[in-house]
């Protein structure tokens, strides 16, 4: 029957689940985002099959800012190595740029060497590279510290103050939003306020981090202004004590590697750090 390249279908997931249950060590996040990415108004679920399996996914989210965000990529160990990645991505990014899309980003751990050589194959340049700290919030509480939280409501000063961030300096706007890079501009931070998919952590007249609203039981925050450890507790504290998140939560802050003195925290032991590597495509 030789190799599809299609839209996945509510019949693929029993199949793909077996083959992405455990990717990794602690699991995958496949089999818990597959019903959300099949029914995603705003992106597209595509599979290879092979032989009328379904052996590899690839999703692609459509962003505000006319990008394409790839993500998932995953292909069965039986099938691995005979370029059905490389295939499956080639196929996805030709038609979307046929659609009108020319900009194509994804974020790669700089530990996944195969990945990162194949996304160079596909024409894509790093364009920055992030450092990730995990925790529990848990860890991070410090209630002796006075947390005192404010809510701007004007837009034009949450932008300003954004643009007056270090981070927006060096990342020249492109920030991590629930794990997606965007270039923000002052309309797309309108949207998203607009249809509270922006929650912003601010304190002492600075912002110092942005994420997404809703309770989880991981939450991953882009820094801002947060310069210590001890901005990180107010943010801890904020959403513990605040939004009520359970102390195992656990908290991811991204960030650019450039960032100092940020960038030396991995010393503290209650972090787990991590190197993300953002790349691009332009067309």
């Amino acid at each position: 029957m030789g190799e599809i390249y299609r839209l996945a279908r509510d019949t693929d997931r029993e199949f793909v689940i077996s083959f992405t249950r455990n990717t990794w060590e602690w699991g995958d996040y496949i089999p818990q985002v597959w019903n959300d990415w099949l029914r995603d108004p705003r992106g597209r679920l595509y599979v290879a099959e092979v032989d009328g399996k379904p052996v590899a996914i690839l999703h692609a989210a459509f962003l505000l800012d006319n990008s394409v965000w790839l993500e998932g990529l995953r292909v069965h160990p039986e099938y691995r190595r005979r370029g059905i990645a490389y295939r499956l991505n080639k196929y996805v990014i030709e038609n979307l740029i046929n659609e009108g899309y020319r900009v194509f980003r994804i974020a790669i751990m700089h530990w996944n060497t195969p990945s990162i050589n194949l996304a160079k194959k596909l024409g894509f340049y790093e364009v920055d590279t992030w450092l990730s700290l995990e925790t529990k919030i848990g860890n991070l509480l410090a209630p002796q510290l006075e947390t005192i939280c404010f809510l701007i409501e004007d837009i034009e000063e949450v932008w300003n103050l954004i643009q007056r961030t270090d981070v927006y300096s060096l990342s020249q706007g492109l920030l991590c939003l629930d794990w997606k890079w965007i270039k923000f501009d002052k309309e797309i931070l309108k949207q998203l306020l607009r249809e509270r998919k922006l929650e912003i952590i601010s304190c002492r007249e600075n912002i110092l981090g942005i994420t997404t609203p809703g309770k989880t039981r991981y939450k991953a925050i882009t820094l801002l202004k947060a310069q210590n450890l001890e901005d990180l507790q107010v943010i801890a504290n904020y959403l513990h004590f605040v939004k009520k998140l359970e102390k195992r939560t656990t908290i991811e802050f991204v960030f650019p590697e450039k960032l100092r003195p940020l960038a030396t925290l991995p010393k503290q032991t209650i972090f787990e750090q991590d190197k993300i590597i953002v790349m691009e495509l332009k067309v």
